[in-house]
This record gives structure tokens, sequence and C-alpha cells, in this order.
């Protein structure tokens, strides 16, 4: 389900004006799904996930008299959402994402792979990894859903909130860049 700028901004406007728990189960229904997504992605665990979309829209509850001066709700829904997810990775003592070095280099090394093998490999991993963390955030976090969750095109953009069009030019932007990066390499 999805709601148009108009349907979202009468929600929010009788939940803050008249309490209504209609309203808001309407917005709960239309956003839920993607703020999992969201969580799911950061925490790796689905039950955390869901209790981390549950205390954001308690949070939108609490405050719902002064959600209609927010300027781009979608944006806020999902920088709360990540704010959540993040501060619930520090308290763990997590890392914010998984990378590249979190892969075991044995886990990856072929039985035939001579120890030289393994460093080039490890030092390649490595040099991609320091791409990717160069990548313009957007740019970086679209390469991230489509080419290390198996998002899909259609996917990151409804999670981001942008077009799929948009997504399609900052994955081209992306390999091109990893391309530079690992050709100067070379």
């Amino acid at each position: 389900m999805k709601a148009t700028s108009e349907q979202l901004q009468h929600w929010l406007d009788r939940i803050a004006r008249h309490d209504d728990r209609r309203a808001f189960r309407m917005l709960f229904d239309v956003f839920y799904p993607q703020l999992l997504r969201l969580a799911v992605y950061y925490l790796k665990v689905r039950e955390t996930a869901e209790e981390i979309v549950q205390d954001v829209f308690v949070k939108i509850w609490q405050i719902r008299q002064t959600l209609p001066a927010v300027g781009n709700f979608r944006s806020y829904l999902f920088s709360t959402t990540r704010n959540h997810c993040l501060n619930q990775l520090q308290k763990k003592g997590s890392p914010v994402l998984m990378s590249f070095h979190d892969v075991p280099i044995d886990g990856l090394a072929g039985p035939d792979q001579t120890p030289d093998e393994a460093v080039e490999f490890q030092e390649t991993q490595s040099k991609v990894q320091t791409a990717i963390n160069n990548l313009p955030p957007q740019c970086r976090l679209v390469f991230q859903f489509v080419k290390e969750q198996g998002l899909s095109y259609k996917e990151t953009a409804e999670l981001l909130q942008i077009s799929p069009r948009t997504v399609e030019t900052q994955i081209g932007i992306a390999l091109k860049k990893l391309a530079a990066a690992l050709g100067d390499s070379h």
C-alpha cells in the first residue's frame, strides 16, 4: 500500500488534531514494511528490528501534535528508524554495517589457493572496501542495498524514497568509481 502526499498530510493532520487512531493505523500500515526492511538491513535480527520499528511508531504517537510541522515526514521516519538502529548497534558494540572485512579470508579461499593468492585476495578485498567507503553517501547506501543485500532497484528506490532511475544511476556511478579504484591499483 502506498500513500500520496495528500493522503499522508491528511493522516498527519488527523493524528495531530484529533488523536485519530484510524489515521495512525493507516500510517503504520503504509510505512511499517519499509521501515522493517531498513531495520533488518542494519540489525540483521528480525525480532530486534520489529522492536525498533514499533518504538519509532510509539515515538511518533507521543509527538503527534508536532507532526504537521515536520517538513518531509517520509525522510523523518526513515532517519528516525536508521538512528534507532545505529543506537541499538552502538549499545551492543556491533559494527554499524557489515563490510567485506567481516568475512573470514579462510571462508573464501579455495582449497588450491596458495598463500600468495590468499594475500592478494585479502589486499583486493581491502581495496574494494576502501573504494566502497569512499563513495558518496547516497551512492554507497544504494550500492550496499543492491549489491551487498540483494535488494532490487525497485525495493531500494522505495526504501530510500528515490526513483528506480536514480538507483540505476547511482549503481552506474558506484561501479565506475570501483572499477577506477581497482584499475589504479593493478
